[in-house]
């Protein structure tokens, strides 16, 4: 519930935090499968959210060093959605 909480508030850099910690427990395939598809999401809402960021940075190198970063954590976007779908078809086979 924290993760989501933080991802609808919009601070997403957070809300990813939480999610992966949650992929470190011992979840049932489902839990994991949502977790997968929330940290996806996350990751994305993420990079719509770059331009926005653009303004609370007035120093433009740190700004380019978050941006950086947040484009480079959303390349694992779609493993994140290709790792959701496998649990839940194994969870229906």
């Amino acid at each position: 519930m924290t993760a989501n909480i933080h991802f609808l508030r919009g601070d997403y850099m957070l809300a990813k935090l939480k999610y992966r910690e949650l992929l470190t427990m011992d979840l049932k395939p489902k839990m994991n499968s949502q977790v997968f598809n929330n940290l996806a999401f996350a990751s994305f809402a993420h990079v719509l959210d770059i331009p926005k960021l653009r303004d609370s940075f007035p120093d433009k190198v740190q700004f380019e060093m978050l941006a950086k970063q947040i484009l480079t954590e959303e390349q694992y976007t779609r493993s994140y959605l290709l790792e959701s779908i496998e649990i839940n078809e194994k969870g229906h086979n």
